[in-house]
Protein backbone atom coordinates (compact mmCIF):
# COMPACT_ATOMS: atom_id res chain seq x y z
CA UNK A 1 0.00 0.00 0.00
CA UNK A 2 1.58 3.42 -1.08
CA UNK A 3 2.22 6.07 1.95
CA UNK A 4 -0.50 7.84 0.54
CA UNK A 5 -2.99 5.73 1.24
CA UNK A 6 -1.86 4.59 4.45
CA UNK A 7 -2.52 7.97 5.64
CA UNK A 8 -6.21 8.37 4.06
CA UNK A 9 -6.81 5.29 5.66
CA UNK A 10 -5.08 6.54 8.68
CA UNK A 11 -6.88 9.44 9.13
CA UNK A 12 -10.59 8.27 8.28
CA UNK A 13 -9.78 5.59 11.08
CA UNK A 14 -9.14 8.22 13.41
CA UNK A 15 -12.46 10.42 12.31
CA UNK A 16 -14.04 7.66 13.02
CA UNK A 17 -13.03 6.45 16.56
CA UNK A 18 -13.88 10.43 17.45
CA UNK A 19 -17.11 10.24 16.37
CA UNK A 20 -17.87 6.71 17.73
CA UNK A 21 -16.29 7.93 21.25
CA UNK A 22 -18.36 11.14 21.45
CA UNK A 23 -21.40 9.96 20.05
CA UNK A 24 -21.74 6.27 22.45
CA UNK A 25 -19.74 7.24 25.61
CA UNK A 26 -19.47 3.85 25.92
CA UNK A 27 -21.45 1.72 28.77
CA UNK A 28 -24.45 3.85 30.39
CA UNK A 29 -27.30 3.45 31.95
CA UNK A 30 -30.12 6.24 31.93
CA UNK A 31 -32.45 5.11 35.04
CA UNK A 32 -36.24 3.35 34.00
CA UNK A 33 -37.78 0.93 36.31
CA UNK A 34 -36.91 -2.54 35.76
CA UNK A 35 -39.18 -5.70 36.42
CA UNK A 36 -37.84 -8.89 37.17
CA UNK A 37 -36.46 -12.23 36.09
CA UNK A 38 -38.95 -15.12 37.55
CA UNK A 39 -39.69 -18.69 37.12
CA UNK A 40 -39.22 -20.24 33.50
CA UNK A 41 -41.93 -18.77 31.23
CA UNK A 42 -42.31 -15.79 32.96
CA UNK A 43 -38.85 -13.42 32.29
CA UNK A 44 -40.69 -9.72 32.72
CA UNK A 45 -37.18 -8.77 33.38
CA UNK A 46 -37.25 -4.59 32.25
CA UNK A 47 -40.57 -5.08 32.03
CA UNK A 48 -43.19 -3.00 33.81
CA UNK A 49 -46.50 -1.67 33.54
CA UNK A 50 -45.34 1.80 31.40
CA UNK A 51 -41.92 1.01 30.33
CA UNK A 52 -39.76 -1.60 28.30
CA UNK A 53 -35.76 -1.33 29.02
CA UNK A 54 -33.55 -2.10 25.92
CA UNK A 55 -29.75 -2.23 25.85
CA UNK A 56 -27.35 -1.90 22.75
CA UNK A 57 -24.73 -4.13 21.89
CA UNK A 58 -22.98 -3.00 19.25
CA UNK A 59 -19.63 -2.07 17.63
CA UNK A 60 -18.78 1.44 18.42
CA UNK A 61 -15.11 2.05 19.34
CA UNK A 62 -12.78 0.74 16.43
CA UNK A 63 -12.13 1.59 13.16
CA UNK A 64 -15.10 2.39 10.79
CA UNK A 65 -17.24 1.82 13.81
CA UNK A 66 -21.55 1.77 13.64
CA UNK A 67 -21.56 5.24 14.75
CA UNK A 68 -25.20 6.14 14.54
CA UNK A 69 -26.51 2.65 15.08
CA UNK A 70 -27.63 3.86 19.31
CA UNK A 71 -29.52 6.61 17.17
CA UNK A 72 -31.21 4.63 15.14
CA UNK A 73 -32.64 2.63 17.42
CA UNK A 74 -33.99 5.34 19.70
CA UNK A 75 -35.17 7.03 16.64
CA UNK A 76 -37.49 4.12 15.37
CA UNK A 77 -38.54 4.11 19.53
CA UNK A 78 -39.59 8.13 19.55
CA UNK A 79 -42.51 8.38 17.38
CA UNK A 80 -43.78 4.72 19.38
CA UNK A 81 -43.19 6.45 22.53
CA UNK A 82 -44.70 9.92 21.36
CA UNK A 83 -48.07 8.30 20.56
CA UNK A 84 -48.44 6.24 23.86
CA UNK A 85 -45.82 3.27 23.66
CA UNK A 86 -46.96 -0.13 22.85
CA UNK A 87 -49.55 -1.36 24.91
CA UNK A 88 -49.02 1.54 27.20
CA UNK A 89 -45.58 1.02 27.85
CA UNK A 90 -42.39 3.19 26.55
CA UNK A 91 -39.37 1.52 25.16
CA UNK A 92 -36.45 2.88 26.56
CA UNK A 93 -33.00 2.78 26.06
CA UNK A 94 -31.77 2.61 28.89
CA UNK A 95 -27.79 0.99 28.41
CA UNK A 96 -25.38 1.28 25.83
CA UNK A 97 -22.74 -1.44 25.64
CA UNK A 98 -19.45 -1.40 23.24
CA UNK A 99 -17.95 -4.96 22.36
CA UNK A 100 -15.40 -3.83 20.46
CA UNK A 101 -15.95 -6.37 18.07
CA UNK A 102 -14.24 -8.84 20.78
CA UNK A 103 -15.19 -12.25 21.52
CA UNK A 104 -14.37 -11.82 25.27
CA UNK A 105 -15.43 -8.16 25.67
CA UNK A 106 -18.97 -8.88 23.97
CA UNK A 107 -19.58 -11.43 26.46
CA UNK A 108 -18.88 -9.67 29.16
CA UNK A 109 -20.88 -6.45 27.75
CA UNK A 110 -23.86 -9.00 27.34
CA UNK A 111 -23.68 -10.02 30.81
CA UNK A 112 -23.60 -6.35 31.58
CA UNK A 113 -26.63 -5.37 30.63
CA UNK A 114 -28.42 -8.19 31.19
CA UNK A 115 -27.28 -8.61 35.04
CA UNK A 116 -26.54 -5.48 35.96
CA UNK A 117 -28.71 -2.96 33.98
CA UNK A 118 -31.88 -6.07 33.81
CA UNK A 119 -32.86 -4.65 30.16
CA UNK A 120 -35.91 -6.60 28.59
CA UNK A 121 -33.96 -6.73 25.27
CA UNK A 122 -30.91 -5.91 23.32
CA UNK A 123 -30.86 -4.29 19.88
CA UNK A 124 -27.22 -5.64 18.45
CA UNK A 125 -24.74 -4.88 15.74
CA UNK A 126 -21.54 -6.94 15.61
CA UNK A 127 -19.09 -9.05 13.84
CA UNK A 128 -18.78 -11.29 17.39
CA UNK A 129 -21.93 -12.03 19.22
CA UNK A 130 -20.15 -14.44 21.60
CA UNK A 131 -22.46 -14.13 23.96
CA UNK A 132 -25.18 -15.71 21.69
CA UNK A 133 -25.53 -18.81 24.28
CA UNK A 134 -25.64 -16.74 27.40
CA UNK A 135 -28.13 -14.46 25.94
CA UNK A 136 -30.25 -17.95 24.77
CA UNK A 137 -30.01 -19.23 28.51
CA UNK A 138 -30.80 -16.01 29.83
CA UNK A 139 -34.43 -15.44 27.29
CA UNK A 140 -33.09 -12.24 26.27
CA UNK A 141 -34.87 -11.20 22.87
CA UNK A 142 -32.49 -10.15 21.44
CA UNK A 143 -33.16 -7.94 17.48
CA UNK A 144 -30.38 -6.20 15.39
CA UNK A 145 -27.99 -6.75 12.07
CA UNK A 146 -27.10 -10.10 12.32
CA UNK A 147 -23.59 -10.11 10.98
CA UNK A 148 -21.90 -13.19 12.81
CA UNK A 149 -22.09 -16.48 12.36
CA UNK A 150 -23.39 -16.77 16.35
CA UNK A 151 -26.07 -15.30 16.00
CA UNK A 152 -28.38 -17.88 13.61
CA UNK A 153 -29.63 -20.50 14.41
CA UNK A 154 -31.07 -19.21 17.91
CA UNK A 155 -34.47 -18.58 19.15
CA UNK A 156 -33.85 -15.69 20.83
CA UNK A 157 -32.05 -13.85 18.21
CA UNK A 158 -33.62 -12.02 15.09
CA UNK A 159 -32.38 -10.35 12.67
CA UNK A 160 -33.11 -7.58 10.38
CA UNK A 161 -31.90 -9.12 7.11
CA UNK A 162 -32.39 -12.41 8.73
CA UNK A 163 -29.33 -14.78 9.04
CA UNK A 164 -26.62 -13.39 7.00
CA UNK A 165 -23.48 -15.84 7.93
CA UNK A 166 -25.17 -19.06 8.09
CA UNK A 167 -22.36 -21.68 9.68
CA UNK A 168 -24.51 -24.29 7.32
CA UNK A 169 -24.50 -24.71 3.94
CA UNK A 170 -27.43 -22.18 3.63
CA UNK A 171 -26.63 -19.71 0.78
CA UNK A 172 -27.33 -15.78 0.53
CA UNK A 173 -26.35 -12.69 -1.50
CA UNK A 174 -28.36 -14.41 -4.07
CA UNK A 175 -28.66 -10.70 -5.70
CA UNK A 176 -24.74 -10.12 -5.73
CA UNK A 177 -24.52 -12.14 -9.21
CA UNK A 178 -27.20 -10.84 -10.32
CA UNK A 179 -26.52 -7.26 -9.61
CA UNK A 180 -23.10 -7.74 -11.46
CA UNK A 181 -24.38 -9.67 -14.57
CA UNK A 182 -26.40 -6.45 -14.79
CA UNK A 183 -23.83 -4.16 -14.60
CA UNK A 184 -21.35 -5.75 -16.86
CA UNK A 185 -20.97 -4.70 -20.43
CA UNK A 186 -23.09 -6.44 -23.12
CA UNK A 187 -20.71 -10.04 -23.64
CA UNK A 188 -17.94 -9.73 -21.19
CA UNK A 189 -16.65 -12.83 -19.62
CA UNK A 190 -18.97 -13.86 -16.92
CA UNK A 191 -15.51 -14.54 -14.98
CA UNK A 192 -15.05 -13.12 -10.66
CA UNK A 193 -12.85 -13.22 -8.03
CA UNK A 194 -14.10 -13.11 -4.61
CA UNK A 195 -12.44 -11.95 -1.87
CA UNK A 196 -12.86 -13.71 1.73
CA UNK A 197 -11.94 -12.65 5.24
CA UNK A 198 -9.19 -15.09 7.00
CA UNK A 199 -11.27 -15.05 10.23
CA UNK A 200 -13.61 -17.50 11.65
CA UNK A 201 -16.98 -15.36 10.08
CA UNK A 202 -15.01 -15.10 6.69
CA UNK A 203 -14.11 -19.15 6.15
CA UNK A 204 -17.71 -19.51 7.36
CA UNK A 205 -19.21 -17.70 4.66
CA UNK A 206 -16.74 -19.05 1.89
CA UNK A 207 -19.03 -21.12 0.16
CA UNK A 208 -22.05 -18.55 0.49
CA UNK A 209 -20.12 -16.19 -0.94
CA UNK A 210 -18.84 -18.16 -3.79
CA UNK A 211 -21.58 -20.40 -5.06
CA UNK A 212 -23.98 -18.29 -5.95
CA UNK A 213 -22.00 -16.72 -8.31
CA UNK A 214 -21.62 -20.50 -9.44
CA UNK A 215 -25.22 -20.99 -9.97
CA UNK A 216 -25.87 -18.11 -11.86
CA UNK A 217 -23.27 -19.21 -14.12
CA UNK A 218 -20.42 -17.42 -13.20
CA UNK A 219 -16.43 -19.08 -13.15
CA UNK A 220 -15.36 -17.92 -9.90
CA UNK A 221 -11.36 -17.72 -10.80
CA UNK A 222 -10.32 -16.56 -7.30
CA UNK A 223 -10.89 -16.69 -3.85
CA UNK A 224 -8.25 -15.21 -1.88
CA UNK A 225 -8.63 -15.19 1.89
CA UNK A 226 -7.16 -11.71 3.52
CA UNK A 227 -5.88 -11.10 6.98
CA UNK A 228 -8.00 -8.44 8.25
CA UNK A 229 -5.36 -6.93 10.18
CA UNK A 230 -1.71 -6.48 10.07
CA UNK A 231 -1.49 -6.42 6.28
CA UNK A 232 0.75 -3.27 4.87
CA UNK A 233 1.16 -4.54 1.35
CA UNK A 234 -2.14 -5.93 -0.69
CA UNK A 235 -0.44 -5.93 -3.86
CA UNK A 236 0.37 -9.64 -4.25
CA UNK A 237 -3.67 -10.10 -3.47
CA UNK A 238 -4.24 -7.60 -6.62
CA UNK A 239 -1.69 -9.65 -8.69
CA UNK A 240 -3.52 -13.27 -7.68
CA UNK A 241 -6.44 -11.37 -8.69
CA UNK A 242 -5.13 -9.47 -12.10
CA UNK A 243 -3.42 -13.05 -13.14
CA UNK A 244 -6.86 -15.29 -12.26
CA UNK A 245 -8.24 -15.79 -15.19
CA UNK A 246 -5.75 -17.78 -17.25
CA UNK A 247 -3.46 -14.72 -16.79
CA UNK A 248 -5.80 -12.08 -17.27
CA UNK A 249 -8.14 -9.99 -15.18
CA UNK A 250 -11.69 -11.46 -14.06
CA UNK A 251 -14.78 -9.49 -15.58
CA UNK A 252 -15.61 -8.54 -12.30
CA UNK A 253 -14.29 -8.50 -8.46
CA UNK A 254 -16.68 -9.29 -5.58
CA UNK A 255 -15.35 -8.00 -1.89
CA UNK A 256 -16.97 -10.50 0.51
CA UNK A 257 -14.90 -9.22 3.32
CA UNK A 258 -14.16 -6.69 6.00
CA UNK A 259 -14.15 -2.66 5.10
CA UNK A 260 -9.83 -2.65 5.72
CA UNK A 261 -9.35 -5.75 3.28
CA UNK A 262 -11.63 -3.89 0.33
CA UNK A 263 -10.41 -0.59 0.69
CA UNK A 264 -7.09 -2.11 0.95
CA UNK A 265 -7.90 -4.50 -2.33
CA UNK A 266 -9.59 -1.46 -4.56
CA UNK A 267 -6.58 0.89 -3.98
CA UNK A 268 -4.15 -1.95 -4.70
CA UNK A 269 -5.91 -2.88 -7.95
CA UNK A 270 -6.45 0.73 -9.27
CA UNK A 271 -2.85 0.78 -9.22
CA UNK A 272 -2.63 -2.70 -10.64
CA UNK A 273 -4.43 -1.16 -14.10
CA UNK A 274 -7.45 -3.05 -13.18
CA UNK A 275 -10.41 -2.05 -15.45
CA UNK A 276 -13.18 -4.54 -14.67
CA UNK A 277 -16.37 -3.82 -12.29
CA UNK A 278 -15.73 -4.16 -8.49
CA UNK A 279 -18.36 -4.44 -5.97
CA UNK A 280 -18.45 -5.36 -2.23
CA UNK A 281 -21.46 -5.13 0.29
CA UNK A 282 -19.74 -2.53 3.23
CA UNK A 283 -18.42 0.68 2.10
CA UNK A 284 -21.77 2.55 1.95
CA UNK A 285 -20.24 5.01 4.50
CA UNK A 286 -20.08 8.81 3.75
CA UNK A 287 -16.90 9.04 6.47
CA UNK A 288 -14.98 7.70 3.26
CA UNK A 289 -15.98 10.49 1.47
CA UNK A 290 -14.00 12.61 4.36
CA UNK A 291 -10.85 12.02 2.33
CA UNK A 292 -11.06 12.65 -0.87
CA UNK A 293 -8.27 10.19 -1.65
CA UNK A 294 -9.34 7.85 -0.26
CA UNK A 295 -12.83 8.15 -2.21
CA UNK A 296 -10.76 8.76 -5.47
CA UNK A 297 -9.53 5.24 -4.90
CA UNK A 298 -12.88 3.69 -4.64
CA UNK A 299 -13.82 5.66 -7.44
CA UNK A 300 -16.16 3.86 -9.82
CA UNK A 301 -16.66 1.10 -7.19
CA UNK A 302 -20.37 -0.34 -6.24
CA UNK A 303 -22.04 -1.08 -2.73
CA UNK A 304 -23.90 -3.68 -2.50
CA UNK A 305 -27.55 -2.91 -0.52
CA UNK A 306 -29.66 -4.94 1.72
CA UNK A 307 -32.13 -2.31 1.54
CA UNK A 308 -33.07 0.57 0.31
CA UNK A 309 -30.46 2.89 0.31
CA UNK A 310 -31.09 7.19 1.39
CA UNK A 311 -30.50 8.06 -2.45
CA UNK A 312 -33.78 5.81 -3.15
CA UNK A 313 -36.16 8.54 -1.75
CA UNK A 314 -39.12 6.44 -1.28
CA UNK A 315 -41.67 7.80 1.42
CA UNK A 316 -40.24 4.89 4.22
CA UNK A 317 -36.40 6.37 3.56
CA UNK A 318 -37.77 9.64 3.78
CA UNK A 319 -39.38 9.51 6.64
CA UNK A 320 -36.50 7.44 8.22
CA UNK A 321 -34.27 10.43 7.04
CA UNK A 322 -36.75 12.27 8.92
CA UNK A 323 -36.61 10.53 12.49
CA UNK A 324 -32.63 10.08 12.43
CA UNK A 325 -32.62 13.76 12.34
CA UNK A 326 -35.04 14.33 14.96
CA UNK A 327 -33.49 12.21 17.63
CA UNK A 328 -29.50 14.04 16.48
CA UNK A 329 -29.75 16.68 13.92
CA UNK A 330 -26.05 15.74 13.81
CA UNK A 331 -26.56 11.98 13.02
CA UNK A 332 -24.17 10.60 10.45
CA UNK A 333 -26.59 9.00 7.85
CA UNK A 334 -24.70 6.04 6.96
CA UNK A 335 -25.24 2.24 7.49
CA UNK A 336 -24.90 1.72 10.62
CA UNK A 337 -27.92 4.29 11.88
CA UNK A 338 -30.52 2.50 9.08
CA UNK A 339 -29.34 -0.54 10.32
CA UNK A 340 -30.45 0.74 14.07
CA UNK A 341 -33.57 2.28 13.05
CA UNK A 342 -34.74 -1.13 11.15
CA UNK A 343 -33.91 -2.94 14.13
CA UNK A 344 -35.71 -0.64 16.52
CA UNK A 345 -38.83 -0.98 13.89
CA UNK A 346 -38.63 -4.60 14.04
CA UNK A 347 -38.09 -4.63 17.97
CA UNK A 348 -41.46 -2.66 17.86
CA UNK A 349 -43.24 -4.63 15.77
CA UNK A 350 -42.43 -7.91 17.67
CA UNK A 351 -43.80 -5.98 20.69
CA UNK A 352 -46.77 -5.43 19.08
CA UNK A 353 -47.63 -8.74 17.61
CA UNK A 354 -46.80 -10.48 21.25
CA UNK A 355 -49.81 -7.85 23.14
CA UNK A 356 -50.01 -6.38 26.13
CA UNK A 357 -49.02 -9.43 28.42
CA UNK A 358 -45.46 -9.01 27.71
CA UNK A 359 -42.86 -11.79 29.12
CA UNK A 360 -39.80 -12.67 26.93
CA UNK A 361 -41.35 -16.30 26.55
CA UNK A 362 -44.56 -14.59 24.72
CA UNK A 363 -42.66 -12.24 22.54
CA UNK A 364 -40.57 -14.78 21.17
CA UNK A 365 -43.38 -17.33 21.20
CA UNK A 366 -45.39 -14.99 19.17
CA UNK A 367 -42.61 -14.34 16.51
CA UNK A 368 -41.59 -17.66 15.78
CA UNK A 369 -45.15 -18.87 15.68
CA UNK A 370 -45.71 -17.19 12.31
CA UNK A 371 -44.62 -13.30 11.83
CA UNK A 372 -43.61 -11.93 8.45
CA UNK A 373 -42.18 -8.25 9.08
CA UNK A 374 -41.03 -5.63 6.17
CA UNK A 375 -41.09 -1.84 4.94
CA UNK A 376 -41.98 -1.27 1.66
CA UNK A 377 -39.50 0.90 0.10
CA UNK A 378 -36.94 0.21 3.21
CA UNK A 379 -35.96 -2.99 4.27
CA UNK A 380 -36.99 -6.62 2.22
CA UNK A 381 -39.84 -8.97 4.60
CA UNK A 382 -38.30 -11.37 6.79
CA UNK A 383 -40.47 -13.94 7.87
CA UNK A 384 -39.74 -15.93 10.90
CA UNK A 385 -38.72 -19.01 12.28
CA UNK A 386 -37.43 -19.46 8.40
CA UNK A 387 -35.41 -16.23 8.95
CA UNK A 388 -33.18 -17.56 11.85
CA UNK A 389 -31.34 -19.38 9.48
CA UNK A 390 -31.46 -18.24 6.01
CA UNK A 391 -30.69 -14.58 5.01
CA UNK A 392 -32.16 -12.00 2.68
CA UNK A 393 -33.16 -12.43 -0.84
CA UNK A 394 -33.27 -8.63 -1.35
CA UNK A 395 -30.32 -6.31 -3.11
CA UNK A 396 -29.61 -3.58 -5.03
CA UNK A 397 -26.85 -0.79 -5.23
CA UNK A 398 -24.97 2.18 -5.29
CA UNK A 399 -22.33 3.46 -7.38
CA UNK A 400 -19.45 5.66 -5.44
CA UNK A 401 -18.51 8.25 -8.39
CA UNK A 402 -16.90 11.72 -8.29
CA UNK A 403 -17.14 11.94 -4.14
CA UNK A 404 -20.37 10.69 -3.67
CA UNK A 405 -22.90 8.00 -4.19
CA UNK A 406 -25.60 7.50 -6.72
CA UNK A 407 -28.25 4.90 -7.09
CA UNK A 408 -27.33 2.23 -9.26
CA UNK A 409 -30.30 -0.65 -9.07
CA UNK A 410 -33.09 0.19 -7.11
CA UNK A 411 -33.52 -2.76 -4.23
CA UNK A 412 -35.51 -5.43 -5.22
CA UNK A 413 -36.81 -8.29 -2.84
CA UNK A 414 -36.90 -11.13 -5.17
CA UNK A 415 -34.00 -11.57 -6.89
CA UNK A 416 -35.85 -14.86 -8.70
CA UNK A 417 -35.86 -13.74 -12.05
CA UNK A 418 -33.95 -10.90 -13.60
CA UNK A 419 -34.85 -8.71 -17.03
CA UNK A 420 -32.39 -8.88 -19.24
CA UNK A 421 -30.47 -5.31 -19.72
Amino acid sequence: MKAGWKKAVAVIAAATMCAAACSSGGSKSSGGSTGSATSAGHTTRGVTATSIDVGVLAVLSTPLALTGFDTGVKAAFAPVNAAGGVDGRRINVTAIADDGANASTDLAAAQKLVLQDKVFAIAFATQSLASATFLEQQHVPTVGWDISPQGCYQSYIFGIDGCLVPSQNVQFGLGSPKIIKQLLPAGAPQTVAVTLDDTVAGRAAAKQCTQPFTDEGFKVVASPSIPTAGVSDYSPYAQQIMTADGGKPPSAVFECSSAGSIIGIAGALQSAGYKGLQMNGVLYDPRLLLSKQLAASLNDTYVENLWDPYQATTPAIEQMVTNLKAEDPNVLLGLAAQAGYWTGELLVAMLQKAGPNLTAESLVNAVNGGFTWGVAGGICPESFPAAHSSGSAGAGAVELTNDHYTLAIPVKCDWGSVPEK
